[in-house]
């Protein structure tokens, strides 16, 4: 554990809780369709689909790709959505920088996401001129073992608790043994995120808007 542990340490994911990841998302998705020849006009039903839990390919399948194009520009879109062009879509949801000023004023921040390429979420978190917000920036390798890797992290701070937007997140509090505030303003939509956290059978309140979940962590851990 580092830090004072008289004082709550709040962690937060960035993509989608932080910041919008939509445009990002899409932005990448139309160069990987142009690089494969394919023609698409289906962003906002592909953006649901992804919301309620598809994969990549599962979503263009969906939404009339052929599977072998599909994996294609899968594999495409992968390789691009994590480029410093395709990240400069992304925008701070309103509020949060003083939502976490007044966080900070009362307890330690940790940010903590899990990236391919930890070089260029650092650029991006200064960029975005939130960096001095947190007393620590995290980023941790993405994949299959993303979960364990935040979990450990999170116990390693000894956080009191972590926000975030994914079933990924859910997984990573749960392994770290800290309560979880689910947001439904990134990746899931709320009634996936409703169905992920009753499998887990474990009490993860979702909220509508960042403003919310501070509200309650802030009740919870501050009052």
């Amino acid at each position: 554990m580092t830090g004072a542990p008289d004082v709550p340490l709040i962690g937060f994911d960035l993509d989608g809780t932080l910041i919008t990841c939509r445009a990002k998302q899409l932005s990448a998705l139309r160069e990987a369709l142009q690089a494969c020849g394919v023609e698409y006009a289906s962003d906002d039903a592909f953006w649901r689909l992804k919301r309620d839990g598809a994969t990549t390919i599962d979503a263009l399948v969906a939404t009339g790709i052929e599977d072998a194009r599909a994996r294609a520009v899968s594999h495409a879109w992968v390789e691009r959505v994590e480029t410093w062009p395709h990240m400069q879509c992304d925008e701070l949801f309103a509020g949060v920088v003083p939502s976490l000023e007044r966080l900070k004023s009362r307890s330690r921040l940790l940010l903590l996401s899990a990236r391919r390429e930890p070089d260029l979420f650092r650029r991006q978190v200064s960029d975005l001129g939130i960096a001095q917000l947190f007393d620590f920036v995290e980023v941790v390798q993405s994949g299959n073992e993303a979960a364990q890797r935040k979990a450990l992290r999170l116990r390693a701070h000894g956080a009191a608790c972590y926000v975030g937007d994914t079933e990924s997140d859910m997984d990573a509090a749960e392994q770290a043994g800290v309560p979880m505030y689910v947001v439904s303003t990134g990746q899931r939509s709320r009634s996936y995120l409703e169905r992920a956290a009753a499998r887990r059978q474990a009490a993860m309140p979702i909220f509508e808007e960042l403003a919310g979940a501070i509200h309650e962590v802030e009740r919870e851990f501050l009052s």
